[in-house]
C-alpha cells in the first residue's frame, strides 16, 4: 500500500513496538508543535497508559499515514464509560477532534536537537532553503553559489 508521497509508510514497526511495550526513536518531520519539537529533531517515544497521562504531556497516536505527535489538552469520559483525550498542536488555534484513550500508542519522553549543520540538510531535503535562497538577495551568498546551491536534490 503506498502513502500519497509514493512509499511504504514506515511507521507501522513503531505502533508494533509500543503496542509490545518497548521504546521507539524517530524524526520529526512537520512544523506543528514548533518550537516544541522541530522539523529533525529526535524523539525518544515510551510506551504509556492511560492513567499515566497528564495534561501537556505530547502524546503518540497513529493517523491513516503517519504518527500525530500533539500536546494533550485535556481528557473526559463519556456516559458509556469511554475515555477521551483532546490533544492539540502548539501552532494551530483549535483542539483536534477527540481521541480515544486506548488509541494513544506512546509518549514523547526526550527530544535531541541535532546540531545546525545536520539540520540544514533536513531543510534542503524539505525545499524549505531553495525557497529561502530564492527570496535572498544575491550579494549574500553571491551568484555562483546561489545558483549552485538552488540546483541542490
Amino acid at each position: 500500500m503506498k502513502s500519497k508521497f509514493g512509499k511504504i509508510p514506515d511507521y507501522f514497526p513503531a505502533v508494533d513496538l509500543l503496542l509490545h511495550q518497548k521504546k521507539f526513536q524517530f524524526h520529526i518531520t512537520t512544523t506543528g508543535m514548533v518550537p516544541s519539537l522541530c522539523p529533525g529533531d529526535i524523539v525518544d517515544i515510551h510506551p504509556v497508559t492511560t492513567q499515566d497521562l497528564r495534561v501537556g504531556d505530547i502524546v503518540v497516536n497513529p493517523m491513516k499515514y503517519t504518527l500525530r505527535c500533539h500536546r494533550l489538552m485535556r481528557s473526559y469520559t463519556d456516559k458509556h464509560g469511554k475515555t477521551w483525550l483532546i490533544t492539540k498542536a502548539d501552532v494551530w488555534p483549535h483542539e483536534d477532534d477527540p481521541i480515544e484513550a486506548n488509541k494513544i500508542v506512546g509518549r514523547i519522553v526526550k527530544v535531541t536537537r541535532p546540531r545546525a549543520f545536520a539540520r540544514i540538510w533536513l531543510w534542503i531535503r524539505r525545499k524549505i532553503l531553495k525557497h529561502v535562497l530564492r527570496t535572498w538577495p544575491v550579494s549574500f551568498l553571491g551568484k555562483t553559489k546561489r545558483a549552485l546551491l538552488l540546483r541542490l536534490p
